[in-house]
Order: structure tokens, then sequence, then C-alpha cells
């Protein structure tokens, strides 16, 4: 807006029923004006909104600001209706104060009903213009230091609301104790205000501001009339006076900032203060909600010399409207008092964190210039805290490496400026007339002022822009505070630092501290450490813990039990220390900032596991309408089309569905520190704190529960076909059905979750959910109807390698079934055919297997063209079936057709022409083709890693395929490379006790022993012998396993004598597990013959070697490579009986093979 000369600004004190006063005094100016300014107008209505350019209003006095401006009322029209609230309003009892705030929104809407407007009618005036604007002024319930302006116009300070009338009149009132705050949506989000009567009840210096930032600092001002509601009196302590009825009346005070500004712009000559002197005293009447003596205290008011002179010289320059002093100054001469603001007291129980220390500590030491330091994390996790450590440290008073650290409220931007400002003036020595934002950052950025340091705390509110209320400069360290992750922007080179929780060692005496536990046992710390994990290690939950065992003087472990039962009311009860902050009281702050979407979001991740929410899995589900089922056992439950709008809602509320859509939704997650996020090439994933999972639970109303359980269900069944995503479903699978109870989950879900759990390979779950179906199926139907066999089905898919007798019982049972329902040619018949040939393949029974793919294949071909995924999954088996049957010409033929017709239809880099070429590869590799092996193993790992990452299951597969051919030609620094790489995500992945982490160790092991590194693969079969004897014992198979493969470690590095005590103890125990006669313990006598050998003892060498030989070739035969060995072996033997051999050639390549033949 152009600037403007001759601006009259009104200021309107809060007051309550008071405010009437500012009426009255408000009808004899309107009077004094109308016979200066219309002489030969009798008759004109006087309304303020044509004679201000702005009124600005606290408490009651917002509501007259907006009647004045928003509703364009005369002074009469308002006395009418604020008399009307006075009587219904205030000077009514009311048992409580939402009561008395449902009687003022009665009022309003009658009010506004009266003049024709809506009542859903807007605050912001589109139709303004140039005429009268106003505000009113609240305080935001989250933040009661951060001021609100509810405007009637749109000002480059903040962003436009869209309130009513209404709302914004009702949230003026809304002061503490007598009426409830107002929730209302504000733009996407929900907003808590309460009036600003009590802490801001003279809006004169918002007035000023909202004023500059409308009209220019180079606008002139003529008059700011500031209208009081009465002298509160003379505020002191006595007997009958109550400590908060005094602290309300201070608080309340506009006359203590009427005074300042009298003083501070006496020489402008545009204030005029006008304000009930006496009478309107509370102690002085009862009368004080009285209308009528309300106006008769004003009344006595004007008739005094002093305000009638007053009243006099406003109205004339009110007249002549001619502008003294630019809003530049006045902004100046407006400033409040400088105030030295401490930063906050650090915790009783303090605990320094000492990675996050170090952290924050090398930031601030590193190197020369300005150092731009953001700290972000989750609410209680101890940002403040960890700052106020800092401050201490750094305190001028005993370090000198600053010569002035400072403070700085972050939660708005008028808090940011007054701060520093405020500061700025104590250092500089001076007022307000004399400094301005623009002067406070001069000085920070002035060269001589280098050593300074200010924390910004606190930086949450999404709408401030930080940069420019940051010095910008080469010097001075700054620290921001934040829970918006997406400030690291504005983050110096390496001085990022994402809080996170504590660590174990930290929270156990942050616990112990807080409990006053000064030298707890070890059974006390350990309760603590179990405690700590409860909550997830988070600061704020800890120091709860430990103060109520403390204040209560229970122990750890009663506190245990009552967390297990009792985590709600424990986490919402405050701590009672200094900060007696509380984990879900900080939660719920955070949480009412949220869109209504994401608020949802929460509660529905609070049905998923904490960590690992695959946030594809969103774009999927939306793509299918949340409405897949693989399974339609029955009708589907009373939540289900609820779960789908409330999915609809939370995810189609605006636009359609995009990849954006997802961005923003993580976006919004990481601007408060709800989340952690992980990139992965297949997707996002994202990471809640436990402890905010169960909050997020416990705020759910517990009649929506059920809906808020059918939705997180509906998000993963609608990814039933999304393999790639089956690595991270089963846990979230696992939490859906825990959260409430099994039985709460629909059959339809249960069968789906069934599903993926097998194909995922849980398949102890799988079949935990698909008993009960069956069981339940047959209840309802009859044993032969189709529900019933395909769970059973679905169930035989479920046992594992000790079940395949019961799984071909089942599988055979539905084939039976099927033809007996749907005839033998039906394609679900076949699908039945083509899972016993699996079964019979996993018992080695592969002719049987092969004849029955084949007869498959001859009905799918007389139903179903070459190239369907049927025809192709049943091929792919029946080259796998020739493979083991050792038809390896025939297995290359099919899959090379396979693959041909893969890439015809789906290209070189689908997963599924991936797979075919894994397969080949095998093929290739046991053809000894190595070359080709490694041409199409390298492509297939390539196009894997591309699409899924290199640490997907899928890809580790491919990746140790390329290990061994790698292997197999020699390439043992190649395989060495790929070894380590799966050992390591097997570790991260599986941990240090499954068995794919110690196959994975025995192939690096392996190539270690290839390379004759004997040392590191010593300590790997150390690490397997150990692991195997910790987790199996010492008599387990595998134990036995890693025993003889450490023995021929040691065989190998010349370590005979310590392989021989190894290899007797193995054959020993293989001989008590199995009996003399098994391959396995043939194996054993040849390992141990060899050492025999070695060390000299041929006789002893020869007598195991000749038992090893006659085993192999019963079992084996005598073409078998390990009889071929033996006999070798025994030849050897005997030249060296025959007389002594000085070299023994080629030892190092025959203790090689050997190697290979022992894996």
């Amino acid at each position: 807006m152009t600037s403007r000369n001759g601006l009259l600004l009104l200021s309107l004190d809060g007051g309550g029923a008071r405010s009437f006063s500012q009426l009255v005094i408000m009808k004899e100016l309107m009077t004094r004006l109308k016979v200066q300014k219309y002489p030969n107008n009798p008759e004109k209505i006087m309304l303020p909104c044509e004679e201000f350019d702005m009124i600005g209003g606290s408490d009651t006095g917002g509501l007259l600001a907006i009647m004045f401006t928003r509703l364009k009322m005369s002074v009469d029209e308002a006395m009418d209706e604020f008399a009307v609230i006075v009587n219904e309003v205030y000077k009514r009892q009311f048992p409580e104060p939402s009561k008395r705030s449902m009687a003022l929104r009665a009022c309003l809407e009658r009010m506004l009903k009266s003049r024709g407007l809506y009542l859903d009618s807007k605050l912001e005036d589109s139709q303004q213009g140039d005429r009268c604007v106003g505000f009113s002024l609240v305080l935001s319930s989250i933040e009661l230091r951060h001021k609100v302006c509810l405007r009637s116009y749109r000002s480059r300070r903040g962003s436009p609301f869209n309130i009513t009338v209404i709302d914004a009149m009702l949230a003026t009132c809304a002061s503490s104790p007598a009426f409830a705050p107002l929730t209302c949506i504000v733009g996407p989000e929900e907003h808590t205000y309460v009036g600003a009567g009590l802490g801001a009840n003279n809006p004169s210096s918002e007035l000023i501001s909202e004023a500059h930032a409308l009209y220019g600092g180079e606008s002139k001002v003529a008059c700011l009339l500031s209208l009081g509601a009465g002298h509160p009196g003379v505020i002191s302590m006595n007997d009958r006076a109550r400590a908060n009825t005094i602290h309300h009346d201070i608080l309340s005070d506009g006359e203590m900032l009427a005074q300042e500004l009298q003083i501070r712009m006496k020489d402008a000559g545009v204030y005029f203060r006008l304000s009930v002197g006496q009478g309107l005293r509370k102690n002085e009447s009862t009368e004080v909600d009285d209308v009528n003596w309300i106006t008769t205290q004003a009344e006595g008011y004007l008739k005094d010399h002093e305000t009638d002179t007053t009243i006099s010289s406003c109205a004339g320059i009110l007249s002549d409207r001619h502008g003294w002093i630019v809003l530049d100054k006045l902004s100046y001469t407006g400033a409040p008092k400088p105030v030295y603001k401490a930063a906050p007291l650090r915790a009783q129980h303090y605990v320094r964190r000492k990675g996050p220390w170090k952290n924050l500590d090398t930031m601030i030491q590193r190197g020369a210039g300005q150092k731009v330091i953001i700290m972000a994390g989750m609410t209680g996790c101890g940002k403040t805290q960890l700052v106020t450590e800092v401050l201490h440290e750094y305190n001028p008073e005993h370090n000198n490496r600053f010569s002035h650290t400072f403070f700085v409220d972050g939660s708005s931007e008028s808090s940011i400026k007054s701060d520093l400002i405020s500061y700025v003036q104590l250092i500089t020595g001076k007022d307000g007339s004399r400094i301005n934002f623009e002067d406070t950052m001069n000085f920070f950025q002035n060269p001589i002022n280098k050593r300074w340091l200010i924390v910004y705390d606190n930086v949450d509110d999404l709408g401030i822009d930080l940069r420019p209320l940051l010095p910008l400069c080469e010097h001075g360290v700054i620290i921001v505070t934040t829970r918006n992750q997406l400030l690291r922007k504005l983050a110096s080179e390496n001085c990022y630092l994402g809080l996170d929780v504590m660590l174990e060692e930290e929270a156990v005496e942050l616990i112990l501290k807080c409990a006053e536990k000064h030298n707890p046992s070890k059974e006390e710390q350990h309760e603590a450490s179990l405690i700590a994990e409860k909550l997830g290690y988070l600061p704020i939950a800890l120091t709860q813990a430990g103060c109520f065992i403390s204040n209560e003087a229970c122990s750890c472990s009663q506190y245990l039990n009552l967390l297990s039962d009792h985590l709600t009311k424990l986490m919402e009860e405050p701590s009672g220390d200094r900060q007696n902050r509380s984990a879900y009281a900080a939660f719920d702050l955070t949480y009412r900032r949220l869109p209504h979407t994401i608020q949802d979001f929460l509660h529905l991740l609070s049905f998923f596991h904490f960590a690992n929410f695959p946030v594809a899995s969103i774009s999927i589900a939306v793509s299918q309408s949340f409405a897949t089922n693989p399974f339609l056992f029955e009708d589907h439950g009373a939540s289900y089309e609820l779960a789908i709008q409330l999915l609809q809602h939370i995810f189609h509320s605006e636009e359609e569905w995009s990849d954006l859509s997802s961005m923003e939704i993580v976006r919004v997650l990481r601007k408060h520190s709800l989340a952690s996020i992980t990139s992965t090439p297949l997707t996002q994933l994202v990471r809640i704190h436990p402890l905010m999972r169960e909050w997020a639970f416990d705020r759910i109303p517990s009649h929506q529960r059920a809906i808020f359980q059918e939705a997180a269900c509906r998000v993963f069944i609608s990814c039933i076909d999304a393999k790639h995503l089956y690595q991270y479903l089963p846990q979230h699978i696992q939490a859906i059905m825990s959260r409430l109870s099994t039985e709460s989950v629909h059959d339809n879900n249960l069968t789906a979750f069934g599903k993926i759990l097998r194909i995922a390979e849980q398949l102890r779950m799988a079949q935990d959910i698909w008993r009960p179906i069956v069981r339940r199926l047959q209840d309802r139907h009859s044993p032969n109807h189709l529900y019933v066999a395909t769970a059973k089905l679905e169930l035989a898919a479920t046992y594992d390698d000790s079940q395949l007798i019961q799984m071909e019982e089942l599988e055979r049972e539905v084939i039976r079934v099927r033809i007996a329902l749907l005839g033998p040619t039906h394609l679900e018949t076949l699908r039945a055919l083509y899972e016993v040939s699996g079964t019979l393949s996993r018992q080695e029974r592969y002719k049987e297997a092969q004849g029955v793919c084949e007869e498959i294949l001859r009905q799918l071909h007389l139903q179903v063209p070459p190239s369907h995924p049927f025809v192709i999954e049943v091929r792919g088996l029946l080259a796998s079936l020739y493979g083991s049957d050792d038809q390896l010409s025939r297995a290359e033929e099919i899959q090379r057709q396979i693959l041909d017709e893969q890439i015809s239809r789906l290209g070189r880099g689908h997963l599924d022409t991936l797979e075919a070429m894994r397969s080949l590869a095998a093929t290739y590799h046991e053809l000894g083709r190595h070359t080709e092996a490694l041409k199409l193993q390298l492509e297939a790992f390539e196009g894997r890693k591309r699409q899924l990452g290199e640490n997907n299951p899928d890809t580790l597969a491919v990746m140790e395929w390329l290990a061994l051919t790698y292997h197999e030609l020699g390439s043992h620094k190649e395989a060495e490379r790929l070894r380590i790489k799966i050992l390591a995500e097997r570790k991260a992945q599986l941990g240090m006790w499954h068995s794919d982490t110690f196959a994975a160790m025995d192939w690096l092991a392996l190539t270690y022993q290839a390379q004759s590194r004997w040392s590191d693969a010593q300590r790997l079969r150390l690490q397997q012998l150990e692991g195997r004897r910790a987790q199996l014992g010492e008599d387990h198979p595998d134990t036995l396993l890693a025993m003889s493969n450490l023995a021929v470690v040691y065989s190998f590095h010349a370590r005979h004598n310590d392989a021989l005590p190894l290899q007797r103890d193995v054959l020993t125990k293989r001989i008590k597990l199995e009996g003399e006669n098994s391959v396995e313990v043939a194996t054993c006598m040849h390992n141990l013959a060899w050492t025999y050998y070695d060390l000299g003892l041929y006789t002893d060498s020869k007598q195991l070697a000749m038992k090893a030989e006659r085993i192999c070739r019963v079992h084996l035969g005598t073409k078998d490579p390990g009889y071929k060995r033996t006999v070798e072996l025994i030849t050897k033997i005997d030249a060296c009986l025959q007389g002594p051999i000085a070299h023994r050639t080629h030892r190092f390549r025959e203790r090689l093979r050997r190697i290979l033949r022992i894996r």
C-alpha cells in the first residue's frame, strides 16, 4: 500500500463489561467531532470506520474493534449490542467457562443475523479497499507469549486468516478464567486461541506495528488514540488478597504500558490516552458489571477539566487530519524498555550427553567464519537442555571464547526481534526510541562485535522465515533448536545436528538421578535399563519416570510393573521438577499444530510397527483404491467402508494422489520431527518413536479404533502383489494383529495377511493364521467346500521340510475337491497340481514331479497362450526339476526359451526377466560354463541393485551366486569383495546368529583359504564355532561342522597338533549321533586321516582311510570324487609306509581340493 498522510489510529484496551465506558467516551468524542467536521449536517450518523484508518483491540476492546470495522456499527449501535452482551454474558453466573462462551456465541449469532450477515462470514473483508481496517489481538494457547492479530485485512506481517467473524469475536473475548479457549480451523490447520487480556491488554504497540506493516514507514500519523477500560486502582498485597487475583490484575493492567507510552511519546504530539480514572476499580464497587453504573462513572470522568481538554484536542486533530510523525519514528518511539531474558535453568538432574555434546562443541570450535548450527529433534529429546549447557559452559564470566552469549525465544518472529533488540539496548545503553531491528542486525554484523553466540530456541513455527532474522556476516556463532528438520538447509557446512534419544547408559543415569538413587544396586540399574528401553530412551519420559519413583517412594521394579498397565497415565503425569513437563503433554502440543490429515496419519501409523514403514505402500494402496481383497470368504465388516472413507480423507483430501503427495507427507513429518526418514532405492522408510506410537494410539477415540485398524489392514493388503516390499511387511502385519486383538481382525484380512507372510517366508506366523481359518471355514461350510479347499492349500504352503508328508496329503485332498467341483482341467485344479509338484521336488521325487508338470503344461496349452504367467511359472519349475535330476541340457533349453520370451514380453530390465537370467546362469554354473554364467549374473545383479537396492535380499542372493562364479574362475579378490558385503548385510538384517549369516561367514572363510590367508580364515572359523556353541550347543551337527572347518584351517596352517583334538572330538560325536556308516562320518575319518598323515602317523592314517573308503564305496559308488580322493590318500600312505618321502610335491593344491570338498 502507498504511503498515507494523516493516519488516525484507535487502540481499545480490554476490560470485560468495563469496556462499556469506552463506548461512552467514544460517543462524546464522535459528538464533538461531528460539530467540528460536519457543522452543517446535524443528522450525520458518525461511524468510527469513516473517521479512523485502523482500529485495534484486545479482549472486549477487540470485540468493539470488529463491531466498528467489519460490522461498520455506529457508537450507538455498538452500545446497544454490547449492553445485551454485558447483561446476558458478563453479569450472569455460569457453572463453567464453556457455558459462558456458549452464551456469548448465541449473542453474537443474533447480532450477525440482525445485520443481514451469514454466520460463516469471514473476518477478512475482500471489499475493504482503502477504508478503515481492524484487528483483534489474541494469544496462542500453545505459546502464550505468541501474540496473534486476527485481521480484517491482508498484511505482510503474517499469512491471511480465513477465520469467521464469530470465531474472531469469541477468540478475542476468551480470556481466562471466565471463558473457554476458542478452537477453530484457520487455513489448513486447527488453532486454539485465548483472549489477550492477560499480558497484552493494551494493544497500542501492536497497533503501531500493524500500521507500519500496512502503510509503510514513511506514512505520517496524525493521531493515536488509546482508550482504556478504567484504571484498576492500586494493586497491593493484603490479608484478604489472593495471589492469583493480584497476578490477574497485574497482567490485565493496560495503564502501565499507557504511562510508558505517554512518557516516550510526549514530544510526538499525536498520542492521546483516555480511561476512566476512578470509580471502575474492582475493589471500590461490586457493580462493575452493571451498564448503568458504568455509564454514570464514565460520564463523571468526562466532566473532568483535563479529560474535557484532551477530548477537544483529540477531536480537533481528528478533524484536521494532518500527519505530524512518520511511522518509522513512531515505531522506535513506541518500542518497549529492554528486558533481560536469561536462558532457562539447567534441569535439576541434568545428564550430559557425551556424543551430542562433543559434536556440538566441535561445531562451535571449528575454524573461522560464522557458523550457523541447526539442531533438530523431536519434542522432548533435550534440545533446550543441551543449548542451556552450551550457554553455561561458554558463559563469558568464566570462559573467554565469547564476549557475549544470548538466549532468544524463537517461538515467533516478534519474540525473536524483541529479544535481540532488548539485548542490544542493554549492551549499548540505548533506549527504545533510538534502536530498531535493523540497528540490532547492524550491531551483530559490525566486525568490532565478533565474539558473540546467539541461541534461537524452539524455532518450531513453520510460518517463520528465519533467514532475515539471522545476522549476515563472517563472524559469530548461531545455534538454532527446532523440530523442523528442513531447516538444515540453513546450516553451515558440517553444522547440522540431528538430536535423537539418549544412549542406554545415559538414560539409566538420568532415571536413577531423578529417582534419587545415589548408590543403585546392579538390580536397580538393570530395572532402570528396562524402564529406559520401554520408554524409548526419550529424555522427557525418562525424567518423568525417575521423578515419579522419587515422589511416590516406589522401586524401579514397581514402576516397571505400573508402566506395563498404566503407560498413558504415567506419561501424562508432569515430572514435578523445575521443568514440570510430561511426554504426552509435549506430544499433544505438537499434535495440535498438525493438519487434520497428518493427525489421522499418525493415528494410522500407531497400528504399524514403529520402524521401517514403507512410504511406497501408500501410493500402491491409493492406486488400488484401498479395495484389494485376495480372499472373500465372508461379507465385509461394518468398518470396511468407513476405513476406506478414512483413507480417502487422509490421502485424497484435496487433489489426486501423486509422488509429490507422498513427499508432502514426509515433509510435514520432518518439519515437526515426528519421524526419521531413511531412503532406499525401493521406498522411503518412516520410523516414529515407540512412545509416540503408543501416544498416537491412545489419542484415538475408542469407538474409532476398529476403523483405524481396518484402514491399516487395507494399506498393506493392497500391496499383496508388491513383492519388492515384502521384506518390510511382516513386522507391521504382526503389529496390526496385536494392537487390538487377532479376533478383532476380519477373516478376509487375516487370510490376506497369511498369504503375504507365507510368500515372505514367515511360515510359522502364516501357519498360525491359516489353521484357525480352516477350522472356522469347516464349521461354517462343509469340509468339501471350495473355500475350505482354498484355505487348506494355503495352509499346506506354510509347512516346512519337516512336514512334507502332511503337506502332500493336504494338497492331494484339495485336488480331489477341485476335480469334483471344478473338473480336472480347471485352472484352479491345475494350480493345486502345481503345488504338489513343488512338494514332490522338495522330497527329491524328481521324476514324479516332472510328470506332474508335463501334464499341467499339456492342459495349459489347450487353454492359455504360451506367454501366460502360469505357463512360464510351470516351465520354470520343470527346468529346475530337470537340473536337479542331472538333465542339465534339457533344463538349459527351457530356461533359454523362458529368458527369450521374458525379454520379448517384459524387456531386459524387468524383475521377472532378471530372475530368468539368474536361473539360466545357475544352470551354466552347474555345467561348468562359468564365463557364460558370469555374464548373465552380472546383468541380473546390476538390474536388481538398480531397482531393489544393493541390500535387498533378492539382490544379495544374486550377489552370492556371482561371488561363487568369481571363485570358480579364480577371481578371489572379486569374490572376497562381494562376500564381505554379503556378510555385513546378513549381520545387519538378520543378526549374528542367523543361519544365513553363518553361511555368509563360511563362504568368506573359504575365499580366504583359497588365497592362503589362514589367519583371516581362522578368525572367521573361530567366530562360527563360538556362535554355534552358544546358540546350538556342543553336540549339534552344525557345531560339529564348524569344528571340522576350523580344524581344516589349522591343518593347512601346519598347526596339526591344534587340528588333531578337534577332529578326534568331531569324529567321536558324529559316530554317537549317526553311527559308523554315514557319509558325514566317512568325511570326518578322511579329514582325520590326512592329519595323521601330515604328522607321520601313517598306520593310524591308513586305518581310518580304509574305513572311509569302505563307507564311500557303499554309499557313493566308485565314481564319486570323494571316494577317489580317499583312494588317492591310501595310495600316498602306502608309499610312505614303503619308504621315507623327502618332499611332498603339490601339497598345497591337494589341500585346496580337500577344502572345497569339505564345503
